[in-house]
């Protein structure tokens, strides 16, 4: 909704980043006041492992991708994918990424 409807990119890595966090509390029962050092191994390991929480970014990359193939602009796809594996590639399994790349 937030990428489809509302257009609105902040909100929809706010919301992916609060189902991050709160699927890490319920499955590993880590804190979100830890420091980020103490985090990104786990982080690291879940997406190598491709956990579930990783997916909630993978969702966010496909919604970017099926607007950019709505509107013919996959370029804008591409875009907005490069730039969510930069600012959070601990989170995101590369394989599964690449799996949903358009041809």
């Amino acid at each position: 909704i937030y990428v489809s409807k509302l257009n609105d990119k902040r909100l929809a890595e706010e919301y992916c980043d609060e189902v991050w966090k709160r699927n890490r509390v319920k499955k590993y029962g880590l804190r979100e006041d830890l420091p980020f050092a103490e985090e990104t191994s786990v982080q690291t390991e879940n997406a190598k492992n491709g956990s579930d929480d990783a997916d909630i970014y993978l969702y966010l990359i496909k919604a970017y991708l099926l607007r950019a193939e709505r509107e013919s602009n996959v370029g804008m796809g591409i875009t907005e994918l490069v730039s969510i594996l930069d600012r959070f590639y601990d989170r995101v399994n590369p394989l599964k990424v690449l799996a949903i790349l358009p041809e």
